[in-house]
């Protein structure tokens, strides 16, 4: 028996959380075929689901802007000439002073010709139009995007007092820069990717790891987990849900078991700061922790709903462990990822060009 408070809290969510992962890892070990486990039918509906009480950002979500499929909508606001005019007199430099960003058009999308996915809607598979097991410069040039979109959304925010949809959009830069490191580039990728795009890649890195440590969120293995949910949401949408597509889903979800078990031990362990207001955050992102645990147990894993209701949960959860920004530092991150955008940027279009 523990002897504190703090070991026995411990204990438990150590031996709660083996008992889960255990009994989710034997659902997808029911073998349908070689490397696949079956759906189980949906006897259950997930669980109602309350959206927290923040607005949420009004930018495209993860799954949106690292298919490269609504770009778009990120609408960056020129400043007028006269504006532009009086900034660049102060020798000041934001991310409005530069050029707008790549029109979608410039972006080449996979046809039958050209290895991609079927023009026909009906047989779309995602996974057959990214899982092509390189360091994907489309995939890397619509997360850096998303990261420049929400941190500039962020310091507008912080700017304003908003500190609810500053932590929500600092929150999301943070999920943004994970699942680009994760999945798009894994060393293995990066070392199958032809030149000049593994050269783009590499040289985007270092701009990626400054803006993360510009950036004050919650523990890694949160948000990792809420990107992993979040990015086998959009294999899940596919018209035709192919085995790539699966495999694919179950990746990103056993990712999320381990990474969502360690979120648990960090939000059980004793903290430095142990304020209130901490211990609140704590157990908010513990509940929703939970939440999302439900729901994947009651649906299918293969099911868009079910997992975009686990999805929501976890980006609750670590809505409630980031602090709110500083407007000053907030600045910085929005300076730093429009700079990781823009150098992309120029290197892609011109790859894009040479191709044509």
């Amino acid at each position: 028996m523990p002897e504190t408070a703090e070991g026995f809290l411990w204990e438990t969510a150590t031996t709660l959380s083996k008992h889960t992962i255990e009994h989710l890892r034997a659902r997808m070990d029911k073998a349908a075929g070689v490397g696949q486990f079956a759906p189980p039918p949906m006897t259950l509906q997930a669980p109602a689901f309350t959206p927290p009480t923040f607005a949420p950002p009004k930018i495209p979500s993860l799954t949106a802007m690292a298919a490269g499929a609504a770009v778009s909508a990120v609408a960056v606001e020129e400043a007028p000439s006269q504006e532009r005019a009086r900034e660049a007199q102060k020798g000041a430099s934001t991310p409005l002073d530069d050029r707008s960003p790549m029109d979608e058009s410039e972006v080449p999308l996979k046809t039958p010709q050209n290895g991609g996915a079927s023009a026909d809607p009906a047989s779309y598979s995602y996974a057959d139009e990214v899982a092509d097991g390189i360091a994907c410069a489309k995939c890397t040039h619509g997360h850096l995007r998303a990261m420049a979109a929400a941190a500039r959304e962020a310091a507008q925010a912080a700017e304003q007092g908003q500190e609810e949809r500053a932590r929500a959009l600092t929150a999301r830069v943070l999920a943004e820069s994970a699942v680009l490191k994760e999945y798009d580039w894994q060393p293995a990728k990066v070392a199958r990717t032809p030149e000049p795009e593994r050269h783009l890649v590499e040289q985007a890195m270092p701009c990626v790891r400054d803006a993360e440590r510009e950036a004050e969120g919650p523990p890694h293995e949160l948000v990792l987990a809420w990107g992993s949910v979040d990015e086998a949401v959009r294999f899940a949408r596919s018209p035709r849900l192919t085995d790539s597509d699966r495999r694919e889903i179950e990746a990103r979800l056993r990712r999320y078991y381990d990474t969502a078990d360690m979120a648990e031990r960090v939000l059980a362990a004793p903290a430095i700061r142990d304020t209130p207001q901490d211990r609140e955050a704590k157990r908010e992102a513990a509940r929703h922790l939970r939440e999302a645990r439900h729901a994947l147990e009651a649906g299918s894993p293969y099911d868009p709903q079910t997992l975009e209701t686990a999805s929501a949960h976890l980006e609750a959860a670590a809505v409630a462990m980031t602090p709110a920004p500083d407007p000053e530092r907030a600045k910085r991150l929005a300076d730093t990822c429009y700079v990781c955008r823009r150098d992309f940027e120029d290197g892609y279009l011109d790859l894009i060009r040479s191709q044509r």
